[in-house]
């Protein structure tokens, strides 16, 4: 049985969004849940919102570096290379070995953890106020497992987290812990962002948009 669930307690919540959503938030309880694929279309969205990077992380070997055991070739590397008997390989150049990843797509809905008046104007201009943040994600989680009368659910499993700032280009031995859709460039660390990430039942995905009453319990129009 999958469920939903939250890695950490947080207090309240904020969602940024224009006036008129931000109203039919707290009112009526409609949301717009987007995609990974979504936040990566930089061109539809301004700088504070696109981001090409998103769920993107690039892994780099040590520079200059000498295998000559196939265990000790670090796995991002080793797959698909076998080092025969008194072999070796060798990375040479300024930059080793990368290996660039790009996570499937998942849904995403996006919060924040800290109130920014600066940061609400580049994102609509209003904000709602999430007063019980498990409450409300699993009242959208039950929504989407109930999309349609007697359908499966659009969702496997989910997650609650905060987003994690630093560079995606990592060394394979110093990886951010957290899954590539949590990972954000540090340019992005003011907006304090804390999202819940759903693993869809089958892709291609498109945002969602519906209303669920359910999540006004938890909603109050904030600014």
């Amino acid at each position: 049985m999958h469920l939903f669930y939250s890695r950490r307690s947080f207090g309240p919540l904020f969602k940024y969004a224009t006036r008129e959503w931000a109203t039919r938030l707290a009112r009526e309880g409609d949301v717009r849940v987007s995609t990974l694929s979504d936040f990566r279309r930089a061109e539809a969205h301004d700088a504070e919102r696109g981001d090409a990077g998103e769920g993107t992380r690039v892994l780099t070997s040590d520079l200059g570096r000498t295998y000559t055991k196939q265990e000790d070739i670090p796995d991002f590397i080793g797959r698909g290379i076998e080092l025969e008997d008194g072999g070796t390989i060798e990375f040479v150049g300024p930059h080793g070995f990368s290996s660039n990843r790009e996570h499937a797509d998942v849904y995403i809905y996006s919060v924040t953890e800290r109130f920014d008046k600066q940061v609400m104007k580049r994102f609509g201009g209003a904000c709602v106020r999430i007063s019980d943040s498990l409450g409300f994600f699993c009242a959208m989680d039950e929504r989407l497992r109930s999309w349609l009368p007697g359908a499966r659910s659009l969702v496997a499993d989910g997650v609650l987290d905060r987003c994690t700032y630093a560079d995606r280009s990592q060394h394979y031995k110093q990886v951010e812990p957290c899954e590539d859709y949590f990972l954000k460039a540090r340019g992005y660390a003011h907006q304090q962002e804390v999202r819940a990430a759903w693993t869809p039942v089958r892709r291609p995905l498109e945002p969602l948009a519906f209303r669920c009453p359910a999540l006004t319990q938890f909603c109050e129009l904030y600014a």
